[in-house]
């Protein structure tokens, strides 16, 4: 079988609990990469985040990243491919659904971060408030509702909204999906919310049309729901062994874990040894 791109989450897939790309999989990738595969990642970070581990860990500069759950196609440079962003309608429609509800907020758009009501975020501390990456700076715009909703709730890439409660999360899906948005979570404890239209598999599909390439050329990996339509799309889907069943089930591969070097072992066996099933 003829894999020509390698597609993977980051989180919970690429990068372990440890924060940090290992060896093994840094090693991997430079293997496949030697061989003319193409190697990029699929994540719902932005590209600053992205860019720590494609560029600062893998030492990928000349590739290409999804970012924001397939709102937009990047090359590592930050230069930007593909765009999928929420109408404003769309947006505003999340906006008010989300703001009836005890949770905390945040709106990605191409060079900003806008975030409110961290008052309600438990689950975790929140990240550093500005970025420089490729020569540009990148905000983190924290608690200014009227940002939020005049710069945030335009040519959104993706709303996040973080709970601990999982009957307010449930609820919040059932009527974000009713009202047409498409609802996926990288975590327990999130909503991530992007255009219908959009997605990883969507972008998946715009990359590899790019580079002149079937379905069925393409592997990924993949943890979580957010994976789940790229894991559909592509002729090589391979989920992690700490993968959510459901994730698991639309797979070909099953790989050890993230802390295992899954996608490393997996490049390995199959790519670097040739033995595809």
């Amino acid at each position: 079988m003829d894999i020509r791109l390698i597609v993977s989450d980051i989180d919970g897939t690429l990068l372990p609990a440890a924060g940090s790309v290992s060896p093994a999989t840094a090693e991997a990738v430079a293997a496949c990469r030697a061989r003319g595969v193409e190697f990029a990642v699929a994540s719902g970070r932005w590209y600053p985040a992205a860019r720590k581990i494609v560029v600062d860990q893998l030492g990928i500069r000349d590739g290409y990243m999804i970012l924001c759950n397939g709102g937009a196609v990047t090359r590592c440079d930050g230069s930007v491919l593909m765009e999928a962003p929420l109408s404003g309608a769309q947006a505003r429609a999340a906006y008010e659904i989300l703001s009836a509800a005890p949770v905390m907020m945040t709106a990605y758009v191409r060079d900003a971060i806008y975030r409110v009501r961290s008052q309600y975020l438990s689950v975790f501390r929140l990240p550093e408030t500005s970025y420089f990456a490729a020569g540009r700076a990148y905000r983190v715009v924290d608690d200014d509702e009227a940002a939020f909703a005049r710069q945030g709730l335009t040519r959104t890439y993706k709303l996040e909204a973080y709970c601990d409660d999982a009957p307010t999360l449930a609820r919040l899906r059932a009527q974000l999906e009713g009202a047409g948005l498409q609802v996926n979570s990288s975590f327990p404890f999130n909503l991530e919310i992007t255009a219908p239209e959009a997605g990883k598999g969507a972008a998946i599909r715009y990359l590899a049309g790019r580079l002149g390439l079937s379905m069925e050329q393409v592997m990924a990996f993949g943890d979580y729901t957010n994976d789940l339509s790229m894991l559909s799309c592509v002729g090589w889907p391979v989920a992690v062994g700490n993968a959510l069943e459901e994730v698991r089930r639309v797979c070909r591969i099953v790989a050890p874990a993230c802390e295992d070097d899954g996608v490393a072992k997996t490049l390995q066996q199959y790519i670097l040894g040739g033995k595809l099933p």
